[in-house]
Parts: C-alpha cells; structure tokens; sequence
C-alpha cells in the first residue's frame, strides 16, 4: 500500500464547441460497449468487489498489480473557470480519498472514494478518527463538498496521443432513496511511528457522466463491499 499526499485545485475548463462535445460524447459511447467488466479474485483480505449494471467486477490488491492509494488532498478553487496568474485561489478544506488503481497501466480503469471535506488546518489523524466514527455517509450533490463521492474512472486511447478519462460519478446525479454507503469496521492500530487503520466499506449509488459532455448515461453500482487499509506517519 502506498500512501502519497495530493494538493489539488479545482480549475474547471469550458468546452466552447459542441462538435468536440458530440464527439466526446461518442468516445465515451464507445469506451461503454468495449468496457471488459470482470471479476478475477485473488487471495488477499484486500479487494473491492461490486456488481457494476448487474455484471460482477472486483480487484483484489496483487491481481494484475492493482492496489490502493490514499491521499490527504487540498480542494481549492479559482474565481473563475480558468486560472490566470495573478488570481485568488481560495481553499475550502482538506479531504481524505482512497483509490484502487494498477499503477502500471495507465490505461486501466480506477474506483475512486472522495470523503468529505474537512477543515484546512485539521491534521490528518485527527481527520481519519472523525471520518471512522461515523456509522454511514450520505451521497455528494453537485457541488456539496461536505458528504462521500463514488467515482469510477473508464479509460480509453485517445484519437492523437494519450487517452480520455470518462468520469463516472455519484455527484453528478440523483440517488435512489435506497442508495447508502456505510462504514461496517475499523481497526486502528498504532506503534511508535504510525498508524494503520483497517476498514470494511459497504455501499450502493448510481452513477453518472459529467452533463457537461451532454450524455446522460448512467450506470448501477451494487453490492459494492472494499475491504483496505491505510497507513500514515505521526
């Protein structure tokens, strides 16, 4: 388990022309018919595991080299939807994310966890054993900050060079009144230069495209149990 520590800011980019927002959208079209939803367990008490449109799909942490990171990020924004030197950039607080990934491929997809937002000057420690001590989460709208985010990150080669990412978000959409997402267990565990906790995640959302790619595709998550464990310094 690696542990890195992320400052992001939140630059938000307008796509003027709806020619690249058709054909976005298509790209993201065609990333859904090929997407290969599995399921190829492993050994280890590390995994997520789901069903994704009533198709099983899990990773467990040392099959095809995926594993979790975790991150205590800064949400910042700028005053308008582009950055320019000069401006103000306001930060809002710190919030802790958890993502299972395959660093070695980068064109893998990814299942991000977006906790809610904190104080800026709250250590993380303090952060961690406030977030565990809550029994469930309620689902993030759209430009709440202050609740869980469920993303599930789809890649697909890009026309030119690179790939495109397709967000697909709980934020960017309505939740059914049965969606929940409830922490089941922690375990914390300390010795003189860290700390470990362990945790059991039980969740279920629907997911969306970002609308400002004009799609409204959607996608149903269930069952969803992660099962992980973070490590930080004192």
């Amino acid at each position: 388990m690696k542990k890195i520590i992320v400052i992001s800011f939140a630059i938000l980019s307008i796509l003027a022309c709806d020619d690249h927002l058709s054909g976005y959208k298509d790209s993201y079209r065609r990333a859904l018919a090929n997407l290969d939803i599995s399921c190829k367990e492993g050994n280890s008490e590390i995994y997520l595991k789901c069903d994704l449109d009533d198709e099983p799909l899990c990773y467990y942490e040392g099959v095809d080299n995926y594993e979790i990171l975790y991150g205590y990020a800064t949400r910042s924004v700028t005053p308008g939807p582009s950055f320019t030197t000069g401006d103000t950039i306001q930060v809002q607080g710190r919030f802790g994310k958890i993502r299972f990934y395959d660093p070695e491929n980068a064109n893998d997809d990814i299942l991000d966890i977006w906790f809610p937002l904190g104080p800026f000057e709250q250590s993380e420690t303090r952060y961690l054993d406030r977030l565990f001590s809550e029994k469930e989460l309620n689902y993030n709208a759209s430009g709440d900050s202050n609740n869980v985010v469920v993303k599930y990150l789809m890649k697909e080669p890009a026309k030119y060079s690179g790939f495109n990412v397709y967000d697909n978000s709980s934020e960017h959409g309505v939740q059914e009144e049965n969606a929940y997402f409830r922490i089941e267990q922690v375990e914390k565990e300390e010795d003189d230069a860290t700390i470990t906790y362990r945790f059991e995640f039980k969740f279920k959302c629907s997911l969306y495209y970002n609308p400002q790619y004009k799609s409204d595709v959607g996608r149903e998550l269930d069952n969803g149990v992660f099962k992980g464990e973070i490590t930080i310094d004192k």
